[in-house]
């Protein structure tokens, strides 16, 4: 091999160049879930219990269910009774009056809780009807039913 430089010798280096690899899939955005608003539910039972259920947060939603064997009033002559919410916001004092009895009937009632509040007071009137009306009051011997709010 007379000129042959072995330096020189190898083969040429195939001109091949690395697969491309294929570029990243791009990572789906986070999905911006519709958040359904908190909700909580209150009890009120018969032998003066209350419980709670799921927390009450400002924006979110609050059911009030009130136990019928609960009322102290619960008919007159023509058997119309019923129970009254009252709920108060707490900064702004907003009161949110809804029925939960209504002619005997338990009527869960649900309502918004602002946001900004801090907590919810909540007490009731139970009433009898037109023949002679009555009145009793259950606010935890005055001082209201309180509950603090998660902002």
């Amino acid at each position: 091999m007379a000129g042959s430089n072995p330096k020189n010798s190898r083969p040429a280096a195939a001109n091949k160049s690395a697969p491309a690899k294929a570029p990243a899939a791009a990572k789906p955005e986070p999905e911006k879930a519709s958040k359904a608003p908190a909700k909580a539910k209150l009890s009120f039972e018969a032998g003066w219990k209350h419980n709670a259920q799921g927390e009450l947060v400002a924006g979110g939603q609050l059911t009030i269910a009130y136990d019928p064997n609960r009322a102290q009033l619960k008919s007159d002559k023509n058997g119309g009774w019923g129970v009254q919410a009252f709920v108060k916001m707490v900064p702004s004092g907003q009161v949110v009056e809804q029925p939960v009895i209504d002619s005997a009937k338990a009527r869960p009632a649900t309502l918004e809780i602002p946001k900004g509040t801090t907590e919810v007071q909540i007490w009731f009137k139970n009433w009898t009807g037109s023949d002679a009306p009555r009145e009793s009051w259950d606010s935890n011997l005055g001082k209201n039913y309180c509950f603090p709010v998660r902002a």
